[in-house]
């Protein structure tokens, strides 16, 4: 009876303690770190999906732990475009970006008055482009940013339309990438991928 009884005590204990390990597991807290590029007016919160928020003035590339579960991520702002991501947050940590821009009305707003001088700095380095292209051009992030669309001016031609990024330095918009089909990280990493996603197709 007695050994028994210790076998049994000995198998709860066991369960017990296999409880606590895998509730220590589960509860354990986890690495994230949330990447964007700050604009004036912008701000970037976190918050339990269903849940209470946690901080309303995260910092870029700040690595923070947070217990496992699943987390909203929002960038906003008064004149800024509201972004929202979804994080899991598990067994590995998370590295993840968060685009932050102006909103669209703003930028269209503001795009009348700059439109001049991106074309103009656009065919300063490219004197054939406005022959040879008709050129759409969209503001990026804060308004320094911008892309231009060059599609061909003939009928029927075979040429690609092609993407070229600029940026406003010192009131003169300068091209910091040459007008090609397609426009990647790995090749410009020094430009916001808010400004790149607008030279997708």
């Amino acid at each position: 009876m007695n050994n028994r009884f210790i076998v049994l005590a000995i198998g709860l204990l066991g369960v017990g303690a296999l409880i606590i390990v895998i509730s220590s597991f589960l509860n354990r807290n986890q690495y994230l770190t949330v990447s964007f590029s700050p604009i004036k007016g912008s701000s970037v919160s976190i918050r339990e999906d269903g849940g209470e928020v946690l901080s309303t003035n995260i910092k870029p590339n700040e690595r923070t732990s947070y217990r496992r579960g699943t987390y909203i991520i929002t960038a906003t702002g008064e004149n800024i475009q509201k972004e929202t991501i979804k994080v899991d947050l598990k067994d590995k940590e998370q590295k993840v970006f968060i685009p932050i821009s102006l909103k669209e009305a703003i930028l269209e707003e503001e795009k009348p008055k700059v439109e001049s001088k991106i074309r103009e700095g656009l065919t300063s380095a490219y004197p054939s482009a406005a022959e040879m292209y008709n050129i759409m051009v969209s503001l990026h992030k804060n308004g320094e940013w911008a892309t231009a669309y060059l599609i061909s001016k003939k009928r029927h031609s075979n040429s690609d339309s092609l993407y070229a990024v600029l940026r406003n330095d010192s009131d003169k918009w300068t091209v910091v990438a040459s007008p090609a089909r397609t426009i990647s990280t790995r090749e410009y990493p020094n430009i916001p991928y808010e400004v790149l996603r607008g030279t997708l197709p």
